[in-house]
């Protein structure tokens, strides 16, 4: 053969599918090495073996022996590690992108998988929250055809039949709270009518037809208003309330001999307004018997003054005497007594108001008295607007 053809085409081929080869001759010496030096001491020490033909591993890789039967020449080649797994890298790297890609796949159809599931569960949990906050009014509209679908109607119904339960009991409430209202605007302290009663007797003895007739009448007028508890009228016109207040000092004046004053200060545009019934004659009767009425002579002297001032959405209401006033320790326990139950047979005072403004806002706060003494008294109310706009 061509030596050098067969060199060069040992060269070619051994350079480009091995890292070292060689061919020994029959004397067992390198004729012919290509590639990587670091294998030559290997290559010396196989070429001088009396193995005819092997296949070993050495460091760092595999060596080949293949020799010739009839020339006794040998073949000696060695391939890296690394090379080797280079030949298989494109499988390798083959399954890894497939097995990559069948996992995207997987999680990507799991994942709509998993969303299905946990979306309704994400949006009753919401819901949940919103009825624990109060808000009766949240609905689910996603039911899947499963247990999850049944919890979600379920839930609907259970915000349905919460919220008209609360309902319910909310009116219920609402008219027991009217009733109770309307049962202490309608007290009517007894020794009123009965000192009434004996003014009316007084007078019919003397003649006294006309004023007879009138006091009646105002008498009349109170008990309609006073009873009226059946409608549950929770308020009434300020106009209305006047007429009342008034109807009230007629027969005081009657009952009570002296000169007594009564000043209004209220606009025109605000008769038409609605506030709680009964506010303002309990007060003016606070004023007289507790401030103007001589206990010694029994007349009645002095000036009332009745004030009612819008302040943005609020009305206030203010009644003011220049009667004897109170001390501080008077007008401390008077304070208290706001928050007391009243004792029958008691005029109707402030402890009544007070129970009513806790009906009406939740709170008395709504009252305040000043007083000294010598100095008259003066009791604000305060009637909240909102309560209004909503009822």
């Amino acid at each position: 053969m061509d030596l050098n053809d067969m060199i060069r085409d040992f060269q070619v081929l051994a350079g480009k599918q091995l890292d070292y080869a060689a061919i020994a001759d029959s004397e067992k010496k390198i004729f012919i090495s290509v590639g990587d030096k670091k294998w030559e001491k290997q290559a010396v020490v196989a070429a001088a073996s009396d193995q005819m033909n092997t296949l070993e591993a050495v460091a760092g890789g595999t060596g080949f022996v293949k020799t010739s039967l009839n020339s006794k020449w040998r073949v000696i080649s060695y391939v890296a590690d690394k090379t080797i797994f280079m030949s298989f890298s494109f499988y390798v790297v083959g399954i890894m992108t497939v097995l990559f890609l069948f996992t995207l796949v997987t999680l990507g159809i799991l994942s709509k998988a998993i969303g299905n599931i946990l979306k309704p569960l994400s949006e009753l949990s919401g819901s949940m929250e919103e009825v624990a906050k109060g808000n009766l009014d949240c609905k689910l509209t996603q039911f899947p055809e499963d247990e999850i679908g049944m919890l979600s109607r379920t839930f609907n119904q259970m915000t349905v039949d919460l919220k008209d339960s609360l309902e319910l009991l909310a009116k219920k409430e609402r008219q027991e709270q009217q009733i109770r209202f309307s049962l202490l605007i309608s007290q009517i302290d007894p020794h009123f009518i009965y000192n009434t009663i004996n003014s009316i007797n007084y007078l019919a003895r003397r003649g006294r037809c006309n004023d007879v007739i009138k006091v009646n009448s105002a008498l009349i007028s109170i008990l309609q208003d006073r009873l009226r508890v059946n409608d549950i009228q929770v308020t009434d016109t300020i106009a209305n309330e006047r007429k009342v207040v008034e109807q009230y000092l007629v027969i005081e004046r009657y009952m009570y001999d002296g000169d007594l004053e009564v000043a209004w200060k209220i606009e025109n545009e605000l008769m038409t307004e609605q506030i709680p019934k009964n506010m303002i004659q309990p007060l003016v009767e606070n004023a007289l018997f507790h401030g103007l009425i001589d206990e010694e002579s029994g007349e009645l002297n002095g000036k009332i003054e009745i004030e009612i001032q819008r302040d943005e959405k609020d009305l206030i209401l203010r009644v003011s005497d220049n009667g004897i006033g109170m001390s501080e320790d008077r007008l401390k326990a008077v304070r208290e007594e706001i928050y007391q139950p009243e004792e029958r047979g008691k005029k109707i005072g402030l402890s009544n108001i007070g129970r009513r403004l806790y009906y009406l806002y939740g709170s008395s706060d709504g009252i305040r008295i000043e007083s000294g003494e010598n100095e008259g008294t003066r009791i604000t109310l305060k009637f909240k607007g909102e309560y209004f706009e909503e009822h």
